[in-house]
């Protein structure tokens, strides 16, 4: 009786099945831990591009501070939104190499100018804010602290030589306070008036108890 013999060129119906099955297992177990990964390298460039353009910004206020010193005045409006090409042609190539339009997640960033609070001086004269992965602001109101730096949709906020918020782990000046924001600044609509903070709790990093904090459901944190 003459045996049997499986062919060598392909595979029988059950070991076929069996790889689709390794493979979508395999899938299932790292896609998620890809995605994770990817999505904490952009939060990291997002940060890294905001503390360049802070340095840039601090440069340009030390430079109008001296200026108003010795005689020279310049009058800021209040924290009022600032185009990025406006902004551009007074940071660039002076003080900063380039300004970025965007973030990591290709969503735009927020610019604010701020105010001249006293006769020869400024007061919390600039703002950015990334509005995270989803390109939707969080709030009206932030209260300084860090945040889990999974929270990939949670809003990164720098204002005058301090983050505001942050994700957890990056380094951040001292300093304390609720800064009060209206939403939809990045279309040019309404502003953000730091000068109507108040002191808050540091220790507390969710925003005010008006439902739309890191937690609100309203918006995916995940």
């Amino acid at each position: 009786m003459r045996k049997r013999t499986r062919s060598s060129a392909g595979f029988s119906f059950i070991e076929l099945l069996l790889i689709v099955a390794l493979i979508g297992l395999i899938t299932t177990i790292l896609i998620p831990n890809l995605m994770d990964a990817l999505h904490k390298s952009l939060q990291k460039r997002t940060v890294a591009d905001m503390h360049a353009i802070a340095t840039g910004m601090m440069s340009f206020y030390t430079d109008m501070h001296g200026g108003a010193a010795a005689g020279t005045r310049v009058y800021l409006a209040d924290y009022d939104p600032i185009a990025h090409g406006e902004l551009t042609e007074m940071l660039v190539p002076m003080y900063i190499d380039h300004l970025p339009l965007r973030d990591a997640w290709h969503n735009a960033y927020d610019y604010y100018f701020g105010k001249t609070t006293a006769e020869y001086g400024y007061e919390l004269a600039f703002g950015i804010r990334s509005r995270g992965r989803s390109g939707v602001a969080d709030s009206v109101a932030y209260t300084w602290g860090s945040f889990d730096p999974t929270l990939y949709d949670h809003d990164i906020l720098w204002l005058d030589g301090l983050f505001v918020t942050w994700p957890e782990g990056t380094p951040n000046p001292s300093g304390a306070g609720n800064i009060d924001c209206d939403q939809g600044v990045g279309d040019g609509s309404e502003g953000c008036d730091p000068a109507n903070s108040n002191q808050g709790d540091p220790n507390n990093s969710n925003d005010e108890p008006d439902g739309t904090g890191p937690g609100n459901p309203g918006k995916n944190n995940g």
